[in-house]
């Protein structure tokens, strides 16, 4: 099952290529690093949520059986977990906890993508497309096994 899960995720993202080349990762992933751990411990995400919806299940607005039956907090602490557990594995980089301040820092800070659009010639929706891709290969294991557990596309996208 782990193998069909991975090859039918990968066809996906071959169809999103061909249809938007140049950004096809934001397209696919669309905002699935705002779950990633912006400083080692709580996702992006945390900011933007207030203290009286931490332990409230997701329900219907879950797109998955496993979503549903999970807190915010059970959430995030299962993406954390399979982020650890990937770099355990040697499947992912030891800096990859970083990665959700890593992509947040090169995306919300305006110096540092106008250097990085000025270095590449390129407009600055240019670069973060092309940075998107870049970092696509980095959390593509965490999709996987996160889909793996059950969760839905729309579950870690949206």
């Amino acid at each position: 099952m782990t193998l069909m899960l991975e090859e039918k995720i990968l066809e996906e993202i071959v169809s999103e290529q061909s249809r938007s080349p140049k950004n096809w990762a934001r397209t696919y992933f669309n905002n699935f690093y705002m779950h990633f751990p912006a400083d080692g411990a709580s996702p992006k995400s945390y900011e933007i949520m207030t203290a009286d919806l931490w332990d409230v299940p997701y329900g219907e607005a879950a797109h998955s059986e496993r979503k549903a039956k999970q807190t915010r907090r059970e959430f995030y602490k299962t993406i954390n977990d399979t982020i650890r557990e990937l770099i355990r594995g040697k499947r992912l980089p030891r800096d990859a906890e970083e990665i959700g301040g890593q992509y947040l820092a090169l995306m919300e800070d305006p110096n540092m993508v106008h250097d990085l659009v000025i270095k590449h010639d390129a407009t600055v929706d240019e670069r973060r497309d092309e940075l998107h891709n870049a970092f696509c290969s980095l959390y593509l294991p965490i999709y996987i096994a996160l889909r793996e557990q059950g969760y839905a596309k729309e579950d870690l996208s949206s």
